[in-house]
């Protein structure tokens, strides 16, 4: 019954162990020189997107948004607000089309008053 609390606590111990012991080895390993550690890290993400599903279309998703990454590095355009919005699109999209289920009107009700006026007052304050 008890099991699951025990393996918990061995694991936390486990794991405050090579975290207090090991942090010498894992300062030694970013030392590495970049060009290096890159290809070990690339290969580690392929095998780990391949595990996942044993698909290669997992690691040629991998492979493709990695170059899109590497495009808009190039282009010195900020990451974040794409990773950003990749990740919170689709859940924006689905409370967006639950928000207008709601309407009686339909979605053109969002462009009427008071709705209107102040959110097009705040997106272009900004």
């Amino acid at each position: 019954m008890y099991a699951i609390y025990l393996i918990i606590g061995l694991s936390s111990l486990f794991m405050l162990f090579f975290m207090l012991f090991g942090i010498k080895g894992f300062v030694k390993v970013l030392s590495a020189p970049q060009n290096l550690l890159m290809p070990i890290i690339l290969c580690m993400c392929c095998v780990g997107a391949f595990g996942c599903s044993n698909r290669m279309f997992d690691v040629w998703c991998l492979l493709y948004f990695g170059l899109i990454a590497v495009v808009i590095r190039a282009m010195k355009l900020p990451i974040m607000p794409v990773a950003i919005g990749f990740i919170l699109g689709p859940i924006f999209e689905k409370n967006l089309r639950r928000a207008e289920s709601f309407m009686s009107s339909g979605p053109e009700g969002t462009a009427e008053p008071p709705a209107s006026p102040w959110s097009s007052w705040s997106s272009l304050s900004s």
